[in-house]
């Protein structure tokens, strides 16, 4: 195998797969404010982009 076709196929499956990683572990975290949020008896208002990748939770 060639080290160019090794670029053409397996560099975009693993930063694919680095992106997915990524959005799981922000989807994750977003999680974890929403709980902190009902641990302290109040409600998440959250506001969020596609994909989630930018996001905010306020505590009301």
């Amino acid at each position: 195998m060639e080290v160019g076709s090794w670029r053409k196929i397996y560099l975009p499956v693993i930063l694919l797969a680095i992106l997915l990683f990524l959005a799981l572990l922000n989807i994750d975290s977003l999680g974890k404010a929403q709980d902190a949020c009902i641990s302290n008896d109040k409600v998440p208002m959250v506001e969020k982009t596609i994909l989630a990748f930018h996001w905010s939770v306020h505590c009301k």
